[in-house]
């Protein structure tokens, strides 16, 4: 599985939640065009999308950012 991030200081956070439904591939983040999921975090939301999806999530300030991040990966 290869996930391309815009901000790595959510990689771990990313990968938690990717591993839950991948646990048994390799997880790679990867700066180029070939990826399988594409997360951009940005200050008020977090755009998630693969080849077939795009989803749009924005903050809820109910809860911390990085909640916030790791919650639109598992939902996506």
């Amino acid at each position: 599985m290869k996930v391309k991030l815009n901000d790595l200081d959510y990689r771990y956070d990313v990968y938690q939640m990717i591993n839950i439904f991948y646990s048994g591939e390799n997880i790679e983040f990867v700066d180029g065009e070939s990826y399988n999921i594409k997360i951009n975090v940005f200050e008020d939301k977090v755009i998630c999308h693969n080849e077939d999806l795009e989803k749009c999530f924005d903050f809820n300030k109910l809860v911390k950012f990085k909640d916030f991040v790791k919650k639109s990966v598992f939902v996506f």
